[in-house]
């Protein structure tokens, strides 16, 4: 998975189309990414809840509109694409996504329109959710059962206290610390997927431990540390 869709040290800056497409070229699996809701209730690509770090605007993303946020410029000169741009655009290439939802005025309107146009673009089946809200999770799996979901936990993850109908979650080390904790997930149907990793000890060990699936920002050294190593 390519965290925030990029390639570390590329000329394509996170969470843009150009990214996205760069990515799927590179060969991702999955491109990782953020949603956030503008004013007016549009979903765009950005991990802050402002626009200050990224771009050359400034404002929170839920106080901007669209076109506002458009009219902004990426370090290397991209505007922030709207996540049907995007959807459109990386359905073609047979890449898949991971859509991390941030907090925003989600509601029921707004849910109905993310999922509508997951399935108007025939990405459903190729989106995993994942969400570190156990409530908006649960939000999630009730209205769209069909799409995967997974939990970015931050405390212990036990039967009694996960988001019914989740079909995976991002592991953290102290709850992952050895091949028997992630089997243990693994028989109650679930998908264990690596936090991020950037170091070829860090995806050992990931490895080691028998993840479903690796986050990293290196996705060209991993792919060729993949094939040095006959991963």
């Amino acid at each position: 998975m390519a965290h925030k869709g990029r390639v570390k040290n590329a000329a394509y800056d996170e969470n843009t189309l150009e990214s996205f497409l760069h990515v799927a070229r590179v060969g991702a699996d999955y491109a990782e990414t953020d949603v956030r809701i503008t004013q007016g209730g549009r979903f765009v690509l950005m991990h802050d809840p402002t626009v200050d770090r990224t771009t050359d605007g400034t404002g929170r993303v839920e106080e901007l509109p669209l076109a506002t946020i458009r009219g902004f410029h990426t370090r290397h000169g991209y505007q922030v694409p709207a996540l049907s741009s995007v959807l459109r655009a990386v359905e073609p290439t047979g890449m898949n996504v991971r859509l991390e939802t941030k907090d925003g005025p989600w509601t029921p309107e707004l849910w109905d329109k993310y999922f509508g146009l997951l399935r108007r673009t025939d990405m459903a089946e190729r989106t995993l959710l994942n969400d570190q809200s156990k409530s908006r999770l649960t939000i999630m799996n009730d209205l769209a059962p069909d799409i995967e979901s997974s939990w970015k936990t931050s405390g212990q993850a036990v039967e009694r206290n996960w988001p019914a109908g989740m079909d995976g979650l991002v592991a953290r080390r102290r709850l992952m610390a050895t091949a028997e904790d992630v089997q243990w997930y693994q028989s109650k149907g679930l998908l264990v997927h690596a936090p991020l990793a950037n170091r070829a000890q860090g995806w050992q060990h990931w490895l080691d431990l028998g993840v479903d699936s690796i986050l990293t920002d290196n996705l060209r050294r991993y792919r060729r540390w993949c094939a040095s190593t006959g991963m």
